[in-house]
């Protein structure tokens, strides 16, 4: 893949993390290119298993195709919840003690088995 079409392919993935169902015309718009161009990237990346539509009906017209990421997609955005979380533990742990932090830590699972 060239360097064009892989920034493009990155690009739209990125929109429709960002925005959720997208058109290939509002792509196409915020992109500053074709509809064309983006309906062939988004064709190619849904032989790759990374995105699908949903149809949805407009008052006049033809339905429009809205676009989304499918699951496949999850490793290709770091999640860093869990880094954050052990981040903010260890700085707790830190300023407060150990003795604190098993406090936190047990009333936390306690209104988890609640």
């Amino acid at each position: 893949m060239t360097d064009d079409k892989q920034k493009a392919k990155e690009q739209i993935l990125y929109l429709l993390k960002m925005q959720g169902a997208t058109s290939a015309t509002d792509l196409a718009e915020q992109l500053e290119v074709s509809p064309m161009a983006i309906r062939q990237h988004l064709q190619a990346m849904r032989g790759e298993g990374l995105v699908d539509y949903s149809e949805q009906r407009r008052p006049i017209g033809r339905p429009v195709k809205l676009w989304e990421l499918t699951d496949r997609t999850l490793n290709l955005f770091p999640n860093t919840h869990a880094d954050l979380m052990v981040e903010f533990l260890n700085s707790f742990e830190a300023v407060l003690g150990q003795t604190e932090l098993e406090k936190v830590l047990a009333e936390r699972a306690r209104r988890q088995i609640q």
